[in-house]
């Protein structure tokens, strides 16, 4: 008698909590050592092998079935291999945790509320599907398309999404956390209010993307794509955002508290009452993007890009990077940080006089950097005023201790010693006009500093 039933095992501990282990009591197959439902190869007539009491179909070999023709509503499919299997219609309450669904069709099916923790969809197609609610905790979904899915709080915790396509799906309210993400194009998906934390979405495409509110705390987000995608509300703190590109993205009311946004893109993002604390934005492109009431401290690391001393560099977006860079720092009393950004601003000014052949403003610029470093550097100022005395006193006549004493005497004199002889009185009268303009230079970099 035992060798005319299937006698297929399934364990307790390999199916979901609340289903017990299980024996197939189900009759062999003609010429197989299991029935219909556990022979391996395709078998014909699987509904008349399945009693309509009994919704037992764990570990069923369902390989490449059109499972719209099957009675398995309500039935459990746990660790069911249905690789290559058609479904486009509903599976009612059913079990699907463990199932081999790679590379199956799933358009327009309805799989809301399924249990499909642990199964695997890698290069399944859902397109359209109903997934809300579903329960995809560990589920394999590498390379799947799930275009316009329709998955509103799905549970997809540690959920593999490798290089699938969820363009335009309904993602809203999902939980992905530590969630693999990498290459995944998320293209007009809906994500706001979801749970991204600590997701690893290295080089996804999330332009356009609805990301209000989502919660990606120390999200990878590394080289991504979030062009045009609204970020507003979302929480951002210590996410890895280097050398991602948020041009146009809307970060309104978001928080990068700590974010690393090393050499991103930010072109024309909205930055509006967004929270940059501690956040690292050296060599971030700023060039238009919208920076109001933005809320940075002495963690903020603003730091624009360094020319190349190519002909082809952007001056006139370094120009504007570094005046955003010294606004917000003033606004927010960073002032050594917005003298630094000054400083290369006006560098980057006297490249451009001399790029567009000014060469009278490039002259007194490099003389103004040169001497007072543009008023930001009083040092440059006792420097080379120091010069001037040490090399008036080499052409004094005499000893080099009384030229020294004689320079020094006229460079603070404004009248020159008439015992000096013709040509020593008019390298003194010099000296002393060279003086009072270097002390007048001092006491404006010295009223500047205090002012700025």
């Amino acid at each position: 008698m035992a060798g005319d039933v299937c006698g297929h095992v399934v364990w307790t501990a390999e199916l979901p909590v609340g289903r017990g282990g299980w024996c197939c009591w189900r009759p062999v197959a003609a010429g197989r050592e299991r029935c219909r439902w556990h022979a391996t190869g395709a078998l014909d007539d699987y509904a008349s092998a399945l009693d309509q009491s009994d919704d037992r179909l764990d570990d069923a070999v369902l390989r490449g079935e059109d499972l719209d023709s099957l009675p398995i509503d309500g039935c459990s499919l746990a660790r069911a291999d249905l690789a290559g299997a058609t479904l486009s219609t509903t599976v009612e309450s059913g079990c699907l945790r463990g199932a081999d669904l790679s590379d199956a069709t799933l358009d327009h099916a309805d799989l809301s509320g399924a249990d499909l923790r642990d199964a695997t969809l890698a290069g399944a197609t859902l397109l359209h599907a109903d997934l809300s609610a579903a329960r995809l905790r560990h589920a394999d979904l590498s390379g799947a398309d799930l275009r316009f899915a329709a998955a509103s709080a799905p549970s997809l915790v540690r959920a593999d999404l490798t290089d699938a396509n969820a363009s335009g799906a309904d993602l809203s309210d999902a939980t992905l956390l530590s969630a693999r993400l990498e290459a995944a194009t998320f293209r007009r998906t809906d994500l706001s209010g979801g749970n991204l934390r600590r997701a690893d979405a290295v080089a996804a495409d999330l332009g356009s993307a609805d990301v209000r509110g989502a919660d990606l705390y120390e999200a990878d987000l590394r080289d991504a794509d979030l062009r045009g995608a609204d970020l507003s509300g979302a929480n951002l703190r210590h996410a890895h955002l280097s050398g991602a590109d948020l041009s146009d993205a809307d970060l309104t009311d978001a928080t990068l508290e700590g974010a690393d946004l090393r050499g991103a893109t930010l072109e024309r993002a909205e930055f509006v009452r967004t929270n940059l604390f501690d956040a690292d934005l050296s060599r971030a492109v700023l060039y238009g993007g919208v920076f109001a009431d933005v809320k940075v401290n002495r963690g903020t690391v603003l730091d624009a890009p360094r020319p190349t001393g190519a002909d082809d560099d952007p001056l006139d977006e370094l120009v504007w990077t570094n005046r955003t860079i010294e606004r917000l720092s003033r606004e927010n009393a960073l002032v050594e940080q917005a003298r630094t950004a000054y400083v290369r601003r006006k560098d980057l000014r006297r490249r451009q006089h001399r790029r567009q052949g000014n060469y009278a403003r490039w002259a007194g610029s490099a003389v103004a950097g040169a001497v007072m470093g543009y008023g930001e550097r009083p040092l440059r100022v006792v420097a080379v005023s120091a010069a001037v005395v040490f090399a008036a006193a080499l052409l004094y006549p005499g000893p080099l201790s009384e030229a020294a004493y004689a320079s020094l005497a006229s460079f603070v004199t404004p009248l020159p010693d008439p015992s000096l002889g013709t040509t020593g009185r008019w390298l003194s009268a010099m000296e002393a006009l060279t003086g009072a303009l270097l002390t007048a230079v001092l006491v404006f970099v010295f009223g500047r500093r205090s002012t700025g």
